[in-house]
């Protein structure tokens, strides 16, 4: 398995102006991020706006990303659930599509306890035999994984679960798990605003909404983390300190894909209801921001 760290950007899944998947952009974004250094891919995370696409055009995505990443970038699809049989279903089509890893958060909206989170991502280690990256976002899912009902997972099924999307916005607990569980085991930070913090606590890299904007200066970012160059790391974290900001201003990933269609990486801002295109003022806002880092 190509090793999984760096700039991950969580893919945008881009619409048409009738909010059908625009296949001919998607292909064209991959085929920009392989050219910019990146280092990994998400697909069908809740940045790709799966809550509103149909199994079909999921499994659609999934298979478009292999198909033009694999071999090139590791392959992370989400295929996350609050129904256990649902991620099951999601996670073995993902393993035959010949994903890398596959990324599934802790169960929304159910509000299970630890030992039902236990069970749950328990189940669909036993059923799929592919890499788990777990999911932790307690901020849409309403409940935090314990660092030891991670502990447990890890021990009850060796080599099953390989690491962390922290999104808890608490650096400390990547610490703290990482320090837990024992082998090989990762974190990636789950906010970029944060991975500064993240990074100095033991995270390898981002799974990351601004990577679909600037891919190349994500890239870069991360090379700096990973190879140690500190000062040119925070140097340019703070920097693009705004950018990470302004992308959530309203509800991602309607912010990403205005900056992207502003800079013509896809042809229009489409979301899929509930989501809505951006008001004038947030707007605003962001050309501001892209003036100042001379993107437009």
């Amino acid at each position: 398995m190509l090793k999984i760290q760096g700039s991950i950007p969580a893919l945008i899944t881009p619409m048409l102006n009738n909010r059908e998947f625009d296949k001919d952009s998607f292909e064209k974004m991959i085929g920009m991020h392989i050219e910019s250094g990146t280092h990994g891919l998400v697909t069908m995370g809740t940045t790709g706006e799966s809550p509103t696409l149909s199994h079909s055009e999921h499994k659609q995505v999934i298979d478009i990303t292999v198909n033009l990443a694999s071999g090139k970038l590791p392959v992370i699809a989400g295929t996350g659930s609050n129904s256990t049989c649902e991620a099951i279903e999601l996670t073995t089509y993902a393993k035959h599509a010949g994903v890398d890893a596959c990324l599934i958060v802790v169960p929304y909206y159910n509000k299970p306890n630890q030992e039902g989170m236990y069970q749950h991502f328990k189940e669909i280690a036993k059923e799929v035999d592919v890499p788990i990256i777990i999911y932790n976002i307690p901020g849409r899912s309403v409940v935090n994984m314990e660092i030891e009902t991670i502990v447990r997972l890890t021990k009850d099924l060796p080599g099953a679960f390989i690491g962390i999307k922290d999104a808890t916005g608490k650096p400390e607990y990547t610490k703290q798990l990482l320090q837990a569980v024992q082998g090989d085991f990762i974190s990636l930070c789950g906010d970029d605003s944060l991975y500064s913090d993240f990074y100095a606590n033991g995270s390898v890299g981002t799974i990351s909404v601004t990577a679909n904007v600037i891919p190349k200066q994500m890239a870069e970012l991360n090379n700096y983390a990973l190879n140690g160059q500190i000062k040119e790391f925070e140097q340019l974290q703070q920097k693009l300190i705004p950018l990470h900001d302004i992308l959530f201003a309203e509800p991602n990933p309607s912010p990403a894909k205005y900056v992207m269609f502003k800079l013509g990486i896809i042809t229009d801002p489409q979301v899929r209801l509930p989501l809505v295109q951006l008001s004038d003022e947030t707007k605003n806002k962001i050309d501001k921001i892209l003036s100042d880092l001379e993107l437009l």
